[in-house]
């Protein structure tokens, strides 16, 4: 969980670089929730077709993600993925709305069952780990992770 932390932390400091439109980082999230339920009902080959597509994409996150969803890097995609639906501008924000977010993690928790929202655990194997970074990423609040360094009450760090 650590390493999922320290990753997504170190992601943020270059989502100004992978920014994308929410027409297409919509469109991203469900091709690639799509793909990932469907490797999960056993359909590699149609999971690889839905998100081969982006592979070509001129966006930096979207290409790599589909990519190494294809080469079966699953958890690498999954933090591709997390951060192609990311927007940054005056402050960091989610490209996808509200609805979107919900409907992709509803669809989520439909094929792998409502705790793969907790985060990856030990003992999930790839597939698992790669639903659970989306699945968990989709149920924060990126303005509280976006400013990092902010102090606790008692003048420390929050974290």
């Amino acid at each position: 969980m650590r390493r999922l932390a320290l990753v997504l932390v170190l992601t943020f400091v270059a989502a100004p670089l992978f920014a994308i439109d929410s027409p297409t980082a919509t469109k991203f999230l469900r091709a690639y929730v799509d793909a990932i339920c469907t490797e999960n009902a056993g359909d590699h080959q149609k999971a690889v077709s839905t998100i081969t597509p982006f592979a070509m994409s001129t966006a930096p996150q979207l290409s790599k993600s589909a990519k190494e969803f294809a080469n079966g890097e699953l958890r690498a995609s999954a933090i591709s993925a997390a951060w192609a639906i990311v927007n940054e501008g005056s402050k960091m924000e989610f490209a996808v709305g509200r609805r979107e977010r919900r409907d992709a993690l509803n669809a989520l928790r439909a094929s792998f069952g409502k705790s793969i929202s907790d985060g990856p655990k030990k003992g999930q194997n790839e597939l698992e780990i790669a639903a659970a970074t989306m699945a968990y990423f989709l149920t924060q609040e990126l303005q509280d992770v976006a400013h990092p360094r902010r102090m606790s009450p008692r003048g420390g760090s929050a974290f």
